[in-house]
């Protein structure tokens, strides 16, 4: 059970866990445990800093973004990261690409993680779902971020909640999925065709058709596998 404190962002969640905005007094802990998160990886693909752009602590801490965390004890064991860019500021409207026209309407899940003592307890799409409706309570209608293709577990999630993969990009000398939800659009699939999310050729080729990613399978060896299809846009009576 969640309970919001009125006029906050500061939540009760069930197994004594708190949740609140975060803070530039709360940065060091933050910090520390990403350094926890990505030292304990099952593949150090999963999450590379090398794809985030800047410092985006300092700057979602300085009014340009909104971090959630969530407590045990006082300890920051998650935490999920909403970006808020500017004019002038890099918007991944860009990349998928959307129309400079609806790039002030784009929100950045920037970035998420859940240490591994707190896994289990679906943290993960929780915070995803405060930061949608925190994102379209500021105006924001467009939500994306970049995701590598091996990690399946983060990629899962995202298009189990309609944040659906629509592109690959390359940052820098890394592959990642171009994921985004549009808060104004609602989609069925036609087709379910499946893809190894290690072979990039494939999934350029299905996704050049027109088909996003829109859910996750697992293979007879037990890889996990991408679902693809080819979206429909629903009318209004069908939603």
């Amino acid at each position: 059970m969640i309970r919001q404190k009125p006029d906050s962002l500061i939540f009760s969640l069930s197994s004594g866990l708190v949740a609140r905005e975060l803070g530039p007094d709360d940065a060091e802990a933050l910090r520390a445990l990403r350094q926890h998160v990505l030292e304990t990886l099952e593949n150090p693909d999963y999450y590379r800093v090398e794809g985030e752009t800047g410092d985006w602590i300092t700057d979602h801490f300085a009014g340009r973004g909104v971090v959630i965390g969530i407590f045990a004890e006082k300890a920051l064991v998650a935490y999920g990261a909403l970006g808020l860019p500017g004019p002038g500021e890099p918007n991944r409207g860009a990349d998928l690409p959307l129309p400079p026209t609806e790039w002030p309407w784009v929100a950045h899940l920037t970035s998420v993680m859940v240490a591994p003592s707190h896994r289990g307890y679906a943290l993960h799409p929780w915070l995803l779902a405060q930061r949608l409706k925190i994102g379209t309570e500021r105006g924001r209608r467009h939500f994306l971020t970049t995701v590598s293709p091996r990690n399946h577990p983060s990629w899962g999630n995202l298009v189990a909640h309609g944040v659906y993969i629509k592109r690959l990009i390359q940052v820098g000398d890394l592959v990642r999925c171009l994921v985004h939800r549009d808060t104004a659009e609602t989609v069925r699939f036609e087709g379910a065709e499946t893809c190894p999310c290690w072979d990039f050729d494939r999934q350029r080729a299905l996704l050049a058709d027109g088909q996003w990613v829109w859910g996750k399978d697992e293979g007879s060896d037990g890889q996990a596998l991408m679902r693809f299809g080819r979206p429909i846009p629903l009318e209004t009576g069908e939603r």
